[in-house]
C-alpha cells in the first residue's frame, strides 16, 4: 500500500511541476494537493507537508489567463473584483495556511524526527536516506513560510512594519536552518528572497551583498545550474551602478551555465538584452560575449507564445529538483511586481537539490 501511494504521489508531484512550467498554477495546486493526499497515505508526513507548503506559494500566483480577465475587467469594478476563473486568493488564509505549517513543523520534529528514526511504510520502501529526505522537505517547508511572510512584507508600506520584521526573522531563520544542515543552495535561496526586499526599498547595497553571497553559496553546493539567476540579478543591480565590466561577465557566464546544464527556463531574451546594455557601456559589441551555443529551445519558444511573466529579482520559479530541469522563467525587469509561482527557486521541488 505504502509504495502504490507513495508513486502515485510521485507523479501527481511530477505533473504539478509540468504545470508551472507552463505557467498554469492553479491545476499545479491541485496536483500538489493530491500529492499532499497520497504521501500522507504512504505515511510520508514530511513530503505531505512540504507539497502542502508549496501550494500556498503556488497558489498565490494568478495563471496568465486569470491576469488577463483581472485587467480586462478593471481592479475596481463589479467583474473585476470576481471575473469568471479568475478569482484571487484572500493573502490572509495563504498566510494562515503558513502558520499552519510552521506548527506542523514542530510536531513533526517530534513525530518524525529529522535524524531519521519513526519511518514511515513509505519511507521504508523508497531506498532513499530517509533523514536527508527528510531535511530536503523541512527547508522546502521553511522556504515556503518565508516566501509567504515575504510577500506580506512587499505589501507593507514602511521598512518598520510588522510584517517586514516578521519576514526578516523568518528568513534568517530559515537561512541559520539551510546552514545548520549543510544546504548551501537553500541559504542562497535565503539571501535572494532578502536581496529581493532589499531592492525593493531601495537598499542596493543591502541587495548586492545577498546576491554575491547567494553566488557563493550556489559554488559552494556544487549544483552549478543554481548560478545563472542569482548572477544574472546581481549583474542588473551593477548595471545600475555603472560596472558593466563585471556585469558583462556574470551574464556571460549565467548563459553559458543556463545552456550547459539544459535549463530550458532561464529567459535568453532578457539576459541577452542586458547583456547588450552592458557591451554597449563598454563600446563593444556583445557578440563576442555570447555564448556560442543555442539558449535552450523551450526558453525560446515560451517567449514567443507567451507575455513576459510579472515578476521580481527572486522567484520561486527557480526550485527545482536535483537532476531535472529548473522551473519556468522569470523576467528581469526588477520594478515589475513579484509573482511567485519558491525557487529558487528557490525550492520547492519534489526533490529538491
Amino acid at each position: 500500500m505504502g509504495l502504490d501511494e507513495r508513486l502515485r504521489a510521485e507523479l501527481a508531484e511530477h505533473r504539478a511541476y509540468l504545470l508551472v512550467q507552463d505557467d498554469l498554477y492553479g491545476e499545479a495546486v491541485t496536483e500538489l494537493k493530491r500529492a499532499a493526499f497520497g504521501f500522507e497515505q504512504a505515511e510520508m508526513p514530511w513530503h505531505a507537508l512540504a507539497a502542502r507548503a508549496r501550494s500556498l506559494v503556488w497558489l498565490a500566483t494568478p495563471d496568465d489567463d486569470t491576469d488577463a480577465a483581472c485587467d480586462a475587467h478593471g481592479a475596481d469594478s463589479e467583474e473585476g473584483r470576481q471575473p469568471a476563473g479568475a478569482e484571487r486568493p484572500d493573502p490572509a488564509l495563504i498566510q494562515a495556511g503558513a502558520d499552519a505549517a510552521l506548527r506542523a513543523v514542530e510536531r513533526l520534529k517530534t513525530k518524525a524526527p529529522l535524524t531519521g528514526e519513526s519511518l514511515g511504510e513509505g519511507e521504508r520502501t523508497s531506498g532513499h536516506d530517509v533523514a536527508a529526505e527528510r531535511v530536503l522537505e523541512y527547508l522546502v517547508a521553511l522556504y515556503s513560510c518565508t516566501f509567504v511572510a515575504f510577500q506580506e512584507a512587499l505589501r507593507a508600506p514602511e521598512e518598520s512594519s510588522p510584517a517586514t520584521q516578521k519576514f526578516e526573522k523568518f528568513v534568517h531563520t530559515f537561512h541559520d536552518e539551510a546552514e545548520r544542515w549543510a544546504a548551501p543552495h537553500q541559504a542562497a535561496n535565503a539571501r535572494q528572497l532578502a536581496a529581493e526586499l532589499a531592492d525593493r526599498r531601495d537598499d542596493a547595497v543591502r541587495a548586492e551583498a545577498e546576491l554575491r553571497a547567494a553566488v557563493r553559496d550556489v559554488d559552494a553546493s556544487g549544483r552549478p545550474w543554481r548560478g545563472s539567476r542569482p548572477r544574472a540579478l546581481l549583474a542588473q543591480i551593477l548595471l545600475a551602478k555603472d560596472e558593466p565590466a563585471e556585469a558583462a561577465e556574470l551574464l556571460h557566464q549565467a548563459i553559458t551555465d543556463a545552456v550547459r546544464h539544459g535549463d530550458t527556463g532561464f529567459p535568453p531574451a532578457p539576459t541577452y538584452a542586458l547583456l547588450g546594455r552592458a557591451a554597449s557601456y563598454m563600446g563593444i559589441s556583445a557578440a563576442p560575449c555570447a555564448t556560442s551555443r543555442r539558449p535552450p529551445r523551450a526558453s525560446t519558444r515560451t517567449e514567443r507564445t507567451k507575455k513576459p511573466p510579472k515578476r521580481g529579482l527572486s522567484s520561486p520559479a527557480s526550485w527545482r529538483t536535483p537532476d531535472s530541469r529548473p522551473m519556468p522563467p522569470w523576467s528581469w525587469n526588477r520594478s515589475s511586481a513579484t509573482k511567485p509561482p519558491l525557487h529558487s527557486t528557490s525550492d520547492c521541488s519534489p526533490r529538491p537539490g
